[in-house]
This record gives C-alpha cells, sequence and structure tokens, in this order.
C-alpha cells in the first residue's frame, strides 16, 4: 500500500493517563456514583455504529473501559441502510464506529481533507490540518510513486499526532483457491472482486498443440 507506515505508533490504552486528562479539564469522579462530573453534570457520550453482530462487540469493550473511567456511554446501533442518511450526512453522534475502504489507489482526499468534512464528504471527524490539506492536495497531483509514498508517509505521522480518530482494526481476510486452479497472478486484494482480477489467465488443463 502506498505510503504504508510500519513504525506507525500504536497507542495503548492508558485508564490513568485518561483520568489524569480527564482531571487536567475540570472533571471529578463522584464518590457516590463513581461517575465523572463538572458543575453538576455528568460526562455522557454516545457511541453509534452499525448494527452488526462484530460492530455489538467492539461496542460493548468500548463502552466497559469508558464506564470503568467514570463516563456514562450510551449505544446507538442503527441499520446499515439508514445510517449514510439519517447519521452520517448530518454528523449527527458523539463517538462514531464505522469503517473505511480504501481501494487500491489509497486515495484519501475524501477521507482526512478539510474540505469534505461536511456530507457527501468522508472526513467524519470533521479534521481540519492545512499541513495535511496541502500534502493531500500534492499526492493527488503527482505521478511519481516515490514522492506519493514521501507524502503519504508523512500525512500519517500528522494523524499520529492530531489524532483525530483512532484506528481500532484492520481486519484481513483468508480466499482459498484449488491447487488446480493455475495462473493465478493476484498480488494486491483490496475488494473481494479484486481476486478476479486475472480471471482470463486461469486454467486448469493444458494439451499439446502441434503446428
Amino acid at each position: 500500500m502506498i505510503g504504508y507506515n510500519e513504525g506507525f505508533k500504536n497507542y495503548q490504552f492508558n485508564p490513568q493517563k485518561a483520568v489524569e486528562l480527564l482531571e487536567t479539564n475540570g472533571w471529578k469522579r463522584n464518590n457516590e456514583t463513581q461517575m465523572m462530573e463538572k458543575d453538576g453534570n455528568q460526562l455522557e457520550l454516545t457511541i453509534t455504529s452499525v448494527e452488526n453482530s462484530d460492530n455489538e462487540k467492539l461496542v460493548s469493550i468500548i463502552q466497559k473501559q469508558l464506564n470503568d473511567l467514570g463516563i456514562v456511554v450510551k449505544t446507538e446501533l442503527v441499520d446499515s441502510k439508514l445510517i449514510k442518511d439519517d447519521v452520517i450526512k448530518t454528523r449527527n453522534y458523539d463517538l462514531l464506529l464505522y469503517g473505511e475502504l480504501l481501494g487500491n489507489d489509497s486515495d484519501i482526499y475524501a477521507f482526512w481533507h478539510s474540505s469534505q468534512s461536511a456530507n457527501p464528504g468522508l472526513n467524519l471527524s470533521q479534521y481540519n490540518n492545512s499541513a495535511v490539506d496541502k500534502a493531500i492536495e500534492d499526492a493527488r497531483a503527482t505521478n511519481d510513486e516515490k514522492e506519493k509514498e514521501r507524502l503519504y508517509f508523512s500525512i500519517s505521522e500528522k494523524l499520529k499526532e492530531d489524532i483525530p480518530a483512532i484506528f481500532l482494526i484492520n481486519p484481513s481476510y483468508t480466499y482459498t483457491i484449488s491447487n488446480k486452479i493455475k495462473g493465478f497472478n493476484v498480488k494486491n486484494i483490496v475488494s473481494p472482486s479484486d481476486r478476479f482480477d486475472n480471471l482470463e489467465d486461469w486454467y486448469i488443463k493444458t494439451r499439446k498443440k502441434i503446428f
């Protein structure tokens, strides 16, 4: 993948540091309820995600972790057919657990450029960084793969500093193919259909033909 940064820092969950940050911002734990409060108000957030079994498990884990910090967390699981219009289009969420598919080119303009903060853009955290904007624009304008890789690497470093989103998982899928099939030569599979990219070269049997 273009601009892949294997040194990208994987932030670990640090409850103690999280509590310190909350307290620095004026939140204090109520000794009776054990929930964080400020000016008589509890700290409350809602996690919104697409309704499916995988997301339900992830939301449950996040909810427990935040509850343990003293944050009241509600969950909202939305039908996949409705979430774009009812939630994403209006940016109607506190915390959004959502997946993104970049594609083979890894063009991240729609996901991180500040101009894409409103619908139909997919800058779902409404991230705004002028240096990142310029790097994205320059990456789209160049055909030099080395330069594009350098620019994407610089973008990943900025995202690491600013943390506009938390990257939880990058799932891998295994596709099997019979050893009877020859000619399969696909190196990058981003979407399921990519595994058929050189389908015209597949074969099972050959025979000698005399001319």
